[in-house]
């Protein structure tokens, strides 16, 4: 999956990742680790079943399928990530997720029939991008601080990039990405039962892919630097009853512009076709309708519950809604886990 396409729409799945390495650890947004020794093995089910989208300029707009304007895109994005977090002391924690990804486009026609054609309702399957990191407690009083470190491995595809333009989760990109945030949260005593809060900022590092796109006339592969991004979250979670715990998770992302090989990329309901970028073989004195590719950004928002089935079984699920974004899928993301701890 070339970068300058690829992150026009938006190509690591950020909301789902970070709620499944922190449902999975109970850390997403949270300053606590797990103690030495100690272990939380987690399966998750993510989907992103939509027909909106979050266009290059951050209108919410229908999604364009790969037949042509004339059809109905419904674009879906099904992730099943295996996680595992453990406590090599009583301040360090580390941590790793693998997700299998199943993500396709169809085309639907006025009848509300799908294109059976593999072009016009592509679908791909495979290992997304892995992550793996560590936190290191720093402070656990009066509150808990804790410094957060992440890498996510590159994972390409070109048929994704070719086929989806613009509509799926960021799930297989093609660059190497550094995070490093910090984690803070308290707890609290409200009507008898335990309130927590929490929150996560910091940046994302991305690193250059060097055949990240396809010059459009010469068709020679260019590398791609994406911009670098400003990551946050925040969590309240309140114990509502013995065995059932309730939260109000928030996730979001801002990239910022930058250069980009020549590309198309599709705006407004339309789906009207606007040039971006000036790197590549452009013929003399050409300008394009937008110099910069615009950064992906998204601000997720929803409720999240968890029941103990047993002292060590934790049952989690959930959704997100997109409440604004650019280059990003719109609607909801549905969230099913199951954590044991070791």
């Amino acid at each position: 999956m070339t970068s300058a396409i690829r992150n026009a729409w938006p190509g690591v799945m950020i909301v789902a990742m970070l709620i499944v390495t922190g449902a999975a650890s109970s850390a997403f947004a949270q300053g606590e680790v797990l103690q030495k020794g100690e272990g939380v093995v987690s399966f998750f089910y993510i989907r992103s079943s939509t027909d909106r989208r979050f266009d290059f300029t951050g209108d919410r707009v229908r999604v364009i399928p790969p037949a042509g304007v004339e059809f109905r895109g419904q674009s879906e994005t099904n992730v099943f990530s295996f996680d595992v977090a453990y406590g090599l002391t009583h301040r360090l924690e580390v941590h790793a997720t693998v997700p299998l990804v199943q993500t396709s486009v169809k085309s639907i026609d006025a009848q509300g029939r799908v294109l059976d054609n593999p072009d016009q309702s592509p679908r791909i399957s495979g290992v997304g991008n892995v992550r793996f990191g560590f936190r290191y407690n720093l402070v656990s009083e009066p509150f808990f601080l804790t410094a957060k470190f992440d890498v996510k491995t590159p994972r390409d595809s070109g048929d994704l990039e070719k086929l989806f333009n613009g509509t799926t989760l960021p799930v297989e990109e093609g660059q190497t990405d550094f995070d490093i945030t910090g984690q803070i949260s308290k707890g609290y005593s409200l009507f008898g039962r335990g309130l927590r809060v929490g929150g996560e900022a910091g940046i994302r590092i991305r690193r250059t892919q060097k055949e990240g796109a396809l010059d459009t006339f010469t068709r020679e592969k260019l590398p791609v630097s994406p911009a670098n991004e400003f990551i946050y979250s925040f969590r309240v979670g309140y114990g509502l009853l013995p065995r059932l715990s309730v939260s109000l998770i928030g996730d979001g992302i801002r990239q910022g512009d930058y250069d980009a090989p020549f590309h198309f990329t599709r705006i407004g309901p339309n789906g009207d076709l606007k040039t971006v970028g000036t790197q590549g073989s452009l013929p003399p004195g050409f300008k394009p309708d937008f110099e910069k590719q615009s950064g992906r950004r998204i601000f997720s928002l929803g409720p999240l519950a968890s029941v103990f089935m047993t002292p060590r079984t934790v049952v989690t699920g959930g959704v997100m809604f997109a409440v604004s974004g650019q280059n990003y899928p719109a609607g909801r993301f549905w969230i099913l886990g199951v954590s044991r701890s070791f």
